[in-house]
């Protein structure tokens, strides 16, 4: 009985890290691609290549991106949302992350 708790609370501590893991890592994504889109002139397919390129370590298949352009107050606007899904042992977590950013 002991046991089986102290697996499950290991394992729930592993699924947490890798959660955390991953929003990190989107996150950070998020901000290069927010970076490179203030001094570049981008497409979509920039952007998103430059945030593959900072999750070459995740299943390309897992992730998904969507970016959606406006403008305001003659200011022109890139709202990307980039997901991730996650298999763990409690189940499977879709993790994403949206930034609106200037470009």
């Amino acid at each position: 009985m002991v046991v089986n708790v102290l697996v499950a609370a290991v394992a729930g501590i592993f699924g947490s890290m890798v959660l955390f893991s991953v929003k990190a890592d989107l996150r950070k994504s998020m901000i290069e691609a927010e970076r490179y889109a203030l001094i570049n002139v981008e497409s979509d397919s920039d952007l998103q290549s430059l945030m593959s390129g900072n999750l070459a370590t995740y299943d390309s298949q897992n992730l998904t991106y969507s970016f959606s352009r406006a403008t305001g107050g003659g200011v022109d606007y890139v709202k990307v949302n980039v997901s991730y899904s996650v298999d763990l042992i409690f189940g499977n977590f879709q993790i994403s992350e949206t930034r609106v950013f200037p470009t």
